[in-house]
């Protein structure tokens, strides 16, 4: 699914994404692409590299340092919503 942000990103900006894991998905992916094509922000749930959760940006076609976070708040089959907001240039992210 693919879809622009109304007014694009910016600081206090709060997107909220709800949806269901497949029940054979190894990964799936949240980014915010910008107009040039640099990810500004990639959140990549993973239950196929040890049920991690990696964050990271793009500049430029060159990936940023990962953030792995170890805690899946997310299952297989299961219903989820994720809660985006923008903080200067942090996002922080809630889920459930």
């Amino acid at each position: 699914f693919q879809s622009a942000i109304l007014g694009g990103i910016s600081d206090g900006k709060r997107v909220t994404i709800q949806g269901q894991v497949h029940s054979h998905a190894k990964r799936f992916a949240v980014n915010f692409v910008c107009f040039n094509n640099d990810i500004a922000f990639h959140f990549n749930p993973r239950f196929d590299d040890g049920n991690v959760i990696v964050c990271n940006t793009m500049q430029n076609n060159s990936w940023g340092s990962e953030e792995r976070k170890s805690h899946m708040p997310f299952s297989k089959n299961a219903y989820f919503e994720i809660v985006i907001v923008v903080m200067g240039h942090v996002f922080q992210v809630s889920v459930n």
